[in-house]
């Protein structure tokens, strides 16, 4: 959000917010909105003024959120093995299936933290940097 007087100086301030997510690949250009809105105020004179308020928005539409099925697909196997907790394996792959698309990356992270026997492993280590 940004207050100005000048709506080119706000896309000018935004379009350096912009850039930077566009470079880290977070965002394209057109997936980013300018809203501008009329702001009043009352000064303690009882003086009214206006103002504008920008705000740049970065919307990601058809983004699939099914990435995060991986991580339950593991949590779920360390779950079973460490509390013999018990799933409805049909349901959960009803709902939460991993799409095929991502079926080798899931392959990946859950061989891996399976090998690596998940958090309990004492070959990870984590930097303090």
């Amino acid at each position: 959000m940004l207050y100005d007087s000048s709506e080119s100086l706000a896309h000018k301030k935004f379009n350096t917010i912009k850039e930077k997510y566009i470079k880290l690949g977070w965002y394209t250009n057109n997936q980013f909105v300018v809203e501008k809105e009329l702001k009043s105020n009352f000064s303690k004179t009882d003086r009214l003024t206006f103002s504008t308020l920008y705000k740049l928005y970065g919307l990601r539409n058809n983004l699939p959120n099914t990435y995060q099925y991986i991580a339950l697909a593991i949590m779920l196997k360390f779950s079973l093995y460490y509390a013999n907790m018990e799933f409805d394996e049909k349901k959960i792959e009803k709902f939460y299936n991993v799409k095929p698309d991502l079926q080798t990356i899931k392959s990946q992270l859950y061989n891996y933290a399976i090998s690596n026997d998940g958090i309990n492993s004492l070959s990870v280590t984590v930097s303090h940097d």
